[in-house]
């Protein structure tokens, strides 16, 4: 089992990881429909992490992004982008969350993609499940540019299974979720030097920081930075949910807005 993951382990850590749960997961499934028997020999816990180093604490690379004074340029360029990663990347930024939010997380059944089931249209809010560091779930208010981009989406899909799927098929529509590297794909065809993730919620920290007039508990809420808080579903939908679609409302403002006129000198 090492020799599959262990030429990755360090340089690649986050598809070595991605591709040791897999293998779990494969195992497990043959084991009960009894096409293997014994122990998982792909298992973190009690196997790999006493023969591979952890992947905690190790130092996080810094990928680039771009100006927040540029992001709106590029989401004009970017609503010129024809496909599902396209649309898929342009609700990302304005919603502010990871992309494993959107295209789920393959090794946890806590953490699936986004479906039909998860959107309330009539409310305009999404229930996020278990996030990165929220167990109990999370309410995210959905912005006017946000549900445009879910209507185009609900005439692709029907309303019905994925609300971003990675085929066009029936099937598909309901079962396939995008790959890891579609919209980073849509950024390489853009020609654009940065991560989905930084170019979506570094460019947002930035840009609430030095422009809008948030309070930081209200950003850290919108980034679902709530490990010191432990904010709840519930708690939501009180005071700080209502200033979290004010933020939403502005960063997707912000983010739709049209250069400046050009002003003619005699």
């Amino acid at each position: 089992m090492l020799n599959v993951p262990e030429p990755i382990w360090v340089d690649k850590a986050e598809t070595a990881r991605r591709i040791r749960g897999r293998i779990e997961k494969i195992l497990d499934w043959a084991t009960v429909h009894n096409f293997r028997t014994g122990d998982n020999p792909a298992r973190w816990h009690g196997r790999l992490e006493h023969a591979l180093p952890s992947h905690a604490g190790r130092r996080i690379a810094h990928f680039r992004t771009l100006p927040y004074r540029d992001v709106p340029k590029f989401m004009r360029a970017l609503r010129m982008q024809d496909g599902v990663a396209a649309r898929a990347l342009e609700f990302t930024i304005l919603t502010v969350v990871r992309t494993s939010s959107i295209i789920g997380i393959a090794e946890r059944d806590d953490s699936p993609p986004l479906m039909w089931d998860h959107i309330d249209l009539d409310k305009r809010e999404w229930y996020l499940g278990r996030t990165k560091t929220i167990d109990d779930g999370f309410l995210i208010p959905l912005s006017d540019a946000a549900m445009a981009v879910l209507r185009e989406m609900h005439r692709i899909t029907g309303g019905k299974g994925l609300v971003f799927p990675g085929g066009t098929r029936t099937e598909e529509l309901e079962r396939l979720p995008m790959s890891n590297g579609a919209m980073a794909s849509v950024l390489r065809r853009m020609k654009v030097d940065g991560t989905p993730h930084a170019i979506t919620r570094a460019t947002f920290e930035t840009w609430s920081d030095e422009v809008s007039t948030a309070e930081d508990k209200v950003i850290d809420a919108v980034m679902t930075h709530g490990a010191k808080t432990k904010l709840k579903a519930a708690y939501s939908r009180g005071q700080l949910y209502d200033k979290r679609r004010a933020l939403m409302e502005a960063w997707a403002t912000f983010l739709m807005s049209a250069p400046p006129a050009l002003k003619v000198v005699a």
